[in-house]
């Protein structure tokens, strides 16, 4: 069963692993289809937050998490060379 309007707490999961683990690729488990289907994109800003952008590949479902503070991992790892 579909949801049609994505919760941030469902995310929660998702967004946890980002963090804690350092996550920059690869696909994680949709919390509505229970497929490894979502792919995820972090993009900074000068302002020094981020939006996390999600998307599950097989519900077609996609939302985003902004004005989330960087992760220290992706400050330490001199990985901000993008900024927008």
């Amino acid at each position: 069963m579909k949801k049609k309007n994505p919760s941030l707490k469902d995310w929660i999961p998702i967004v946890d692993e980002i963090y804690k683990h350092g996550r920059t690729q690869g696909l994680m488990i949709c919390p509505y289809c229970q497929n490894k289907s979502v792919k995820f994109t972090i993009q900074t800003y000068k302002e020094g937050d981020a939006t996390i952008f999600l998307e599950c590949l097989n519900c077609k479902i996609f939302d985003h998490i902004s004005r989330i503070p960087i992760p220290d991992w992706l400050k330490e790892d001199n990985l901000l060379n993008a900024y927008v």
